[in-house]
């Protein structure tokens, strides 16, 4: 193959992909920011805050993991400094969150992005979601049982 055939097949495939990720990335932010402004969001943050007591988390946790794990790490970022700026959570709480952003950001994304390629949507999301919480929660035990060891700080 010669370099002008090799290019212009490099330029498709980089076209290609780049069309695929805004076919993704577009509808889902833009399904975020309809949630988020007609507070349905606030309402499926609700239903999530009693699963942050696993994570010995108040409620107010959900909103930025929820965040994060939409529209990635900067967004989900951003929400989780807005909270900590208003003292909404302890800096233990904070480290808790980024750790769980940290593991579980872009979750949607990421996970249409690999299907949208021939991965499986269960494979994906199922080992992200498993691996974070024991992963978090093997942290919180070893926190627990060892004082000195303690990752996110005293409760």
């Amino acid at each position: 193959m010669d370099v002008p055939t090799v290019l212009m097949e490099a330029i498709y495939q980089t076209v290609k992909v780049m069309g695929l990720v805004f076919a993704i990335v577009i509808p889902l932010t833009t399904i975020f920011e309809i949630l988020k402004r007609r507070k349905i969001l606030d309402k499926i943050s609700n239903r999530f805050s009693h699963a942050m007591k696993w994570f010995d988390l108040p409620g107010k946790a959900a909103f930025p993991i929820l965040a994060g794990m939409f529209m990635g790490v900067v967004y989900g970022s951003g929400v989780l400094y807005k909270q900590k700026k208003e003292k909404m959570l302890s800096d233990r709480d904070f480290t808790i969150v980024c750790t769980i952003l940290l593991m579980c950001h872009s979750l949607i994304e990421d996970t249409l992005l690999f299907v949208a390629v021939g991965a499986s949507f269960l494979w994906i999301f199922g080992f992200r979601i498993l691996f974070a919480v024991l992963f978090i929660k093997i942290l919180l035990i070893v926190g627990k049982k060892m004082p000195k060891l303690d990752f996110f700080g005293k409760s």
